[in-house]
């Protein structure tokens, strides 16, 4: 009996160790909508919103991200995303391209400009706790590289890259 309670018990720590309270998923479909802190990046600290939708390997999303100096990008991002549980943890990579808005520096840190627009690539990995089926809390640095034109002088295609490290609390659904 005491051996019973013993297994039962070290049997309940391991899986709740592993995330046995959490069940595996594999959605076709999800939602979700995630508020970040930018702690590292060419334009300094900031905080922003993201917000996507996920189909089997596809994701796309809207990303706005305010700097503290009072620069900003906007992004719309079409990729590859993947995920994998492991233990209590989630490790996610993703990576995709498509359009940006820079204003004041948002992408480089150099104030000198107005509005630029363009192209940008970005690649990315993340490690997330999932706290229940819905929210979780991650990591994540991604590196990207950009081609903008300035909206207000033609002085050319700006080119460059940037990495951030983000801080997010996420919210997503599944189905």
């Amino acid at each position: 009996m005491r051996a019973a309670r013993w297994l039962s018990a070290t049997s309940l720590a391991v899986a709740a160790l592993a995330g046995g309270g959490r069940e595996a998923r594999a959605d076709l479909f999800g939602l979700y909508a995630q508020g970040q802190a930018a702690a590292v990046s060419a334009a300094g600290p900031g905080v922003g919103l993201r917000a996507g939708a996920e189909l089997m390997l596809f994701e796309a999303y809207l990303d706005r991200t305010e700097f503290f100096k009072g620069s900003s990008t906007t992004r719309i991002i079409g990729g590859l995303q993947a995920s994998l549980p492991l233990g209590v943890v989630r490790l996610s990579a993703r990576g995709g391209a498509g359009y940006v808005v820079d204003e004041s520096g948002g992408l480089d840190g150099d104030t000198s400009h107005g509005t630029r627009s363009g192209l940008v690539a970005r690649i990315g990995g993340a490690v997330e706790i999932p706290f229940s089926a819905i929210v979780s809390l991650g990591f994540t640095l991604e590196e990207e590289y950009f081609a903008v034109r300035d909206r207000d002088a033609d002085t050319g295609t700006h080119t460059g890259t940037d990495a951030l490290a983000l801080l997010y609390l996420k919210l997503g659904v599944g189905f």
